[in-house]
């Protein structure tokens, strides 16, 4: 509604009366009711003392205390008492300050950002749940607000590293998160060949790894349908981290997902909605934006592309990408790449089928390979 800048020491009592003044203030929607503040969040993480002060005097319910921290299962956690007794106890009835996961905070509210509006027939405007609706501001606000980008890192230690195969495959290590299933990193070199990816395969039984196993690689990508490790997520280095010491570095323009890696094309070269170069890239593009393919995921699709309705049974899929799992669900092999599902694959209860949901773009271009195929 309004970006406002409160100017002032916050060590006088100047700034905060006008901050105060400011909570106690409304809006006015465009259907003129009035709108006023219904949760203020003060970061307490600057002048702590001070905004302690702030909200002991102001005892307003819609005033939420909150420090910023690294790391955190939930966007907000549960509050903290700060005030104590003279003999150290914590007040119950004191301060208490929530803690808030920057990371996830960031992550949620750059997803709102990339929200878009639509434009119906009728002319009306409708705005997906979570729209950003930014005031007034310059160019120098917005060049700030979207300045920050994602960074992560694995922490691997080098200790950890095993040579699996000489100068071809290592195990890089094991990342165990709080509430996130435990992930193996491998890496490889020449894994194109048969003969390496077979071997990178024993060890990948041997460790129990079939189910948690990363894989990058130098190698192009996707591999082969035919690739002894056609079944497992394998990425290419250069796509999704760069090796900094002892230390896996996302790059900046990633998302936390590593299946949903993704590049920003300029309206130049905007290729919208399509499936156009699934085969050529390995890539599914939704809205301008390129997301990378795991073997089995462009599989699918392809398989879907070329079928004369671009409908089929679960069977007849999975044996059209040469799978050899027993209970094989498209959703599951996107799981990292959730989006390009939801955009392109609808799943039909009653037939048990899977459709290829084909974007306005490539209706042409999908009639014209049928004309050609037949």
């Amino acid at each position: 509604m309004e970006h406002r800048v409160l100017a002032g020491d916050t060590s006088r009592d100047t700034v905060w009366q006008r901050l105060h003044e400011m909570i106690d203030e409304s809006w006015t929607h465009a259907s003129g009711v009035q709108l006023r503040l219904s949760r203020i969040g003060l970061d307490t993480g600057c002048a702590t003392q001070e905004a302690y002060a702030f909200v002991r005097k102001l005892r307003d319910s819609r005033l939420l205390p909150m420090k910023g921290v690294a790391r955190g299962a939930a966007l907000v956690g549960l509050p903290t008492a700060v005030d104590l007794t003279v003999g150290g106890k914590k007040l119950r009835r004191g301060v208490r300050v929530y803690s808030v996961v920057g990371g996830i905070a960031k992550l949620e509210f750059y997803n709102h950002l990339r929200k878009t509006m639509e434009v119906t027939e009728d002319g009306e405007i409708l705005y997906p749940a979570g729209y950003i609706h930014l005031p007034k501001v310059d160019a120098e606000f917005v060049q700030q607000l979207c300045s920050e980008q994602l960074a992560t890192g694995l922490d691997l230690n080098r200790h950890q590293v095993e040579c699996l195969v000489p100068d071809l495959a290592w195990r890089m290590g094991l990342v165990e998160e709080r509430r996130v299933k435990p992930v193996t990193w491998y890496f490889a070199r020449h894994l194109n060949l048969d003969t390496t990816a077979q071997r990178l395969l024993i060890h990948l039984s041997g460790h129990r790894a079939d189910r948690s196993a990363r894989i990058l690689t130098s190698s192009p990508v996707p591999l082969p349908a035919s690739s002894p490790l056609a079944q497992y997520e394998v990425v290419h280095l250069a796509d999704l981290m760069r090796v900094s010491q002892n230390r896996f570095e996302f790059f900046t323009n990633r998302v936390m997902e590593p299946a949903a890696v993704y590049q920003v094309h300029d309206s130049a070269t905007d290729r919208g909605t399509t499936l156009r170069h699934v085969r050529s890239e390995c890539n599914a593009y939704i809205d301008g934006v390129a997301y990378p393919l795991e073997a089995m995921q462009a599989n699918i699709l392809l398989a879907l592309i070329d079928d004369f309705d671009h409908r089929m049974e679960g069977s007849a899929l999975r044996d059209a990408c040469s799978s050899a799992a027993r209970n094989f669900r498209p959703v599951k092999q996107f799981d990292r790449n959730k989006l390009v599902y939801e955009t392109f694959i609808r799943y039909i209860p009653g037939d048990k089928e899977y459709e290829l949901v084909i974007p306005a773009n490539d209706l042409a271009w999908i009639s014209k390979r049928a004309l050609m195929t037949t």
